[in-house]
């Protein structure tokens, strides 16, 4: 975690350089960009890398269709989903997934990724980037638990006989496993230290990339101590 907030602060520090910097950075309550305070639309596009994918599940025509579509309308913030994972034959989650096996990435999702940052700079649109997520719709935590044990993820409803508060402490679980930390924290340091295809540039050095986000939605639930020890450590 510590290699992760590292990274992070190497994106946030950028305050520290002169006001011509390509990047977002905090100045007191406020965002700066190019010297002015930046103020944004943004929505919610975790499909993106998906979409952009050249096998399947991609349609790049829909994809730079959508981006004109949203650029048109004054929304310059993407909220993107960069991390799926589990087996592509498991129910209730985005297929195909983008780390199938702990360590093991599907190429053309990463290479989705890669052309959907790099055209979502053409238009000068920025990214808030998630790297998990506690539900279960792109596998998250619950599956990071369940790959260091062989457990069965308890999938809430519609799944038959499916129980919200049942899937919710299983995935809680993930906060003092620390195998699962392990396989993210491997997976954080894979994704911010890859360079795009399109553009050459290291995620991590990325103007285009806004800031990361740890997780989609987290919750400590009865692990709320070590929740806490995992957002902070």
């Amino acid at each position: 975690m510590k290699t992760f907030f590292f990274l992070l602060g190497i994106f946030f520090s950028m305050n520290s350089l002169s006001q011509s910097s390509p990047f977002i950075f905090a100045k007191g309550k406020q965002f700066i960009l190019d010297g002015k305070s930046y103020h944004y639309l943004g929505t919610n596009f975790w499909y993106g890398m998906n979409l952009a994918s050249k096998g399947a599940g991609g349609d790049r025509k829909r994809l730079v269709k959508e981006l004109d579509q949203l650029k048109n309308l004054g929304i310059n913030n993407l909220r993107i989903m960069a991390a799926s994972e589990g087996p592509d034959h498991s129910e209730w989650r985005v297929s195909p997934t983008l780390q199938y096996a702990p360590g093991k990435y599907n190429n053309e999702l990463l290479d989705g990724l890669d052309f959907l940052l790099s055209e979502m700079a053409k238009r000068k649109m920025y990214a808030v980037v998630c790297l998990n997520n506690f539900w279960p719709w792109s596998g998250g935590m619950a599956q990071y638990h369940a790959w260091t044990n062989n457990d069965n993820i308890p999938y809430p409803p519609p799944a038959k006989k499916g129980k919200w508060l049942k899937y919710m402490l299983f995935s809680a679980r993930f906060y003092s496993n620390q195998k699962a930390i392990e396989y993210y924290h491997d997976f954080v340091k894979y994704i911010v230290s890859r360079t795009n295809s399109y553009t050459g540039i290291a995620y991590k050095d990325d103007p285009c990339i806004m800031s990361w986000q740890i997780a989609n939605e987290p919750r400590g639930m009865t692990k709320r101590k070590k929740y806490l020890a995992f957002l902070l450590a």
